[in-house]
């Protein structure tokens, strides 16, 4: 099929809308764009931007009708931490953390996911069964491509690889780690980092572990080694000398 650019609204609408609407990839919009010398079409910032943090996610959602996925992730790429009502308090002993998903226990107790997700690295409690696989509601919805993989999935409660899968399919590209280096704050907002050790992290994030460690070592924030097994290796090396 060929396509007229110098007749299409490049720069004037998302490159993901014209893409669709044409039946073409997204990248092939980019490269049209790039070539004349146009810039991306950069969205207005919505009306809800200014109470980010300032009330639940839910609840900006609910307000201004739009999916909570995407509130969460406009606060995670601008860095900005999730709203703690300091008059609401959760006995996280009494709930099923591990047993059913993160999620599942949030929309229980009306809060975002971060607190139940905290709550559960705290006490070395894995993720339940699958849960990190669960379906997103609508993947067109997110900003794939946008922000780094592993930042749409810590919002969303899944893994690297998932949100990787969604947007390779769409034809979208990953956003390039030299984008992303300054600043690099929001890639790991919301990460318990130090809280467990790294390949644990690494698993339940679908990333390396070396990765988890250069975020937690730029941050200065010590590692959690893994409780040794079989006593000290040390001291067993000691006695058979």
């Amino acid at each position: 099929m060929t396509v007229c650019w110098d007749k299409q609204p490049l720069g004037e609408r998302m490159d993901a809308d014209i893409a669709r609407e044409i039946g073409v990839s997204r990248e092939a919009v980019r490269r049209a764009r790039d070539r004349r010398g146009i810039a991306r079409f950069v969205a207005p910032d919505p009306p809800w931007i200014g109470q980010l943090g300032t009330c639940t996610d839910a609840a900006i959602a609910n307000e201004h009708g739009v999916p909570s996925n995407t509130v969460s992730s406009r606060r995670t790429r601008l860095g900005i931490e999730a709203y703690a009502d300091p008059a609401r308090t959760h006995d996280w002993d009494t709930q099923p953390l591990g047993k059913i998903s993160d999620c599942a226990i949030a929309r229980r107790l009306g809060c975002t996911v971060g607190p139940v997700r905290k709550a559960r690295t705290a006490r070395g409690i894995l993720p339940a069964p699958g849960s990190v696989t669960r379906r997103v509601a609508c993947w067109d919805d997110e900003p794939l491509g946008l922000l780094p993989d592993i930042a749409v999935a810590v919002a969303l409660d899944v893994t690297a690889g998932a949100v990787a899968a969604a947007r390779n399919c769409r034809g979208i590209s990953a956003l390039p780690s030299a984008q992303y280096l300054v600043p690099r704050t929001s890639q790991w907002v919301g990460v318990p980092l130090g809280t467990m050790p790294d390949g644990d992290l690494a698993r339940q994030l679908g990333v390396s572990p070396s990765s988890v460690a250069s975020a937690r070592e730029c941050r200065g924030i010590p590692i959690m080694r893994a409780p040794r097994r079989g006593g000290d290796t040390t001291s067993r090396k000691r006695e058979q000398s």
